[in-house]
């Protein structure tokens, strides 16, 4: 079992491609290297992405894994809403596609008795869907100066989707970071669905703007990461 999820990790991890990065505007040079965390992130994307279009529980277990690992958090979300990418929806999902698999199925018994609880960290994941035009907006609170990474991984169809006279319609979001004071702290601005930054802190209350400037409705994951060291 363990050498299947194995091996299955690493095909994909070759046709993974590296997700690039937008740096804000209180980084040095030797801050802008992707770190592995986030490339770790795109894989466990890229895992379920294989997993729900194959049915195969296995590619949802290993994500599962990866975000534990990251020691990810989702947000507490209300009744009838849905995350797609959470981890008791994704073990759901790999239930369903072990179509009784007895070795499967315990596997997956074991990691729901060893479901992190989280109750008293702050999120580290959101997930939201944006028409065209919106804007959503996100509180952040980081004590300290801190590095703080935030990266918006959009999950809506490109330039695949066509409106009713076959033209491209384009997914394209972009992304702020403000102070209490509507001053940006860092921003990517760059055309496609991707963003990210990168900036010490210098203030505590932040908020993070997400907009969708595209042309159809994309639903996207802003993942947060704060070092939690002093600069």
């Amino acid at each position: 079992m363990r050498t299947k999820v194995y091996l299955l990790l690493l095909l994909i991890l070759a046709a993974t491609p590296v997700f690039s990065q937008r740096t804000g505007v209180d980084v040095s040079a030797s801050t802008k290297v992707v770190p592995q965390e986030l490339q770790q992130l795109e894989l466990a994307n890229k895992l379920i992405q294989y997993g729900r279009q194959a049915k195969s529980a296995l590619p949802l277990i290993q994500a599962v894994q990866i975000y534990r690992d990251m020691k990810v958090v989702d947000e507490v979300i209300s009744a009838g809403q849905e995350n797609p990418y959470s981890e008791a929806t994704l073990l759901e999902d790999a239930t369903r596609f072990a179509d009784g698999n007895k070795p499967v199925l315990n596997l997956i018994a074991e990691m729901r008795k060893s479901t992190r609880a989280g109750v008293n960290e702050d999120p580290t994941r959101y997930y939201r869907v944006l028409e065209p035009g919106e804007a959503i907006q996100q509180q952040l609170y980081v004590p300290g100066s801190q590095y703080v990474q935030i990266v918006v991984d959009g999950q809506g169809e490109g330039i695949s989707s066509l409106d009713n006279n076959g033209n491209s319609l384009a997914s394209d979001l972009r992304l702020m970071v403000l102070d209490k004071e509507g001053r940006v702290i860092a921003s990517d601005q760059s055309r496609g669905e991707n963003c990210a930054v990168a900036f010490i802190s210098r203030t505590s209350n932040m908020t993070i703007v997400v907009r969708n400037v595209g042309q159809i409705t994309d639903s996207c994951i802003i993942y947060i990461y704060k070092t939690g060291m002093n600069y």
